[in-house]
């Protein structure tokens, strides 16, 4: 798959140019706290980015065009903070109910906390995924294998006949869930489910023991 709409704009390899990027980047994010990206206007990201028009057009296309880039520096931050919290030594004596807890909760917190932004990326994602770099789905892959692994070097708590499918669809069960919750909870049918994230985190966590068949 062609890098597209990144692959069109040359990272700046000035250090004044890369400042200016992440003024910009990092006012969006900001302004992502409190409104929905749809409701931004150049002129504010501008103003609190410190940044003029001629600035921004000079890196950026349009407004739409900042998504694939604040989703591509989220994604290189959490890949980062993964690598060391999914390190296998943190994880000697763990069970699969404390590995799976941790899982749930990290999840959850992590769209609780930068709610604003994964919200935006999340649409984009879905609406445009022509327009993310490939290193963004290799990526998402790996994190995603290796909170597979934490899980799955448990397997001998598992009862279900095959560990490795159970794994693979009860991560995607309770990780969309979480991030329907979390992310989209005004939206009718998770609006319709009535949990906070206490009970959010507790319930998947039920679940998807059951489903792996913990002992």
């Amino acid at each position: 798959m062609p890098d597209s709409l990144l692959g069109q704009i040359q990272d700046p390899k000035q250090k004044r140019s890369r400042r200016t990027m992440e003024s910009i980047l990092g006012a969006t994010e900001e302004l992502l706290e409190s409104r929905g990206f749809e409701q931004l206007t150049l002129g504010e990201i501008l103003e609190r980015a410190g940044c003029s028009v001629g600035a921004f057009y000079g890196r950026f296309q349009s407004k739409d065009a900042l998504l694939p880039f604040l989703y591509e520096r989220y994604d290189r931050q959490i890949d980062a903070e993964l690598d060391a919290s999914l390190a296998p030594e943190q994880w000697t004596g763990q069970n699969l109910q404390s590995r799976i807890k941790y899982v749930i909760d990290e999840s959850i917190r992590r769209y609780r906390e930068r709610r604003g932004l994964l919200r935006a990326v999340a649409l984009h994602a879905r609406n445009h995924p022509e327009e993310l770099e490939s290193a963004v789905f290799r990526r998402r892959a790996r994190q995603y294998r290796k909170i597979r692994e934490i899980l799955l070097e448990r397997r001998e708590e598992m009862n279900h006949p095959d560990p490795e499918q159970a794994t693979d669809l009860g991560l995607l069960a309770v990780l969309a869930t979480c991030r329907e919750k979390c992310l989209f909870g005004d939206a009718p049918h998770p609006r319709s489910v009535k949990s906070n994230e206490r009970v959010l985190s507790r319930e998947l966590q039920r679940m998807l023991l059951a489903y792996l068949g913990a002992n």
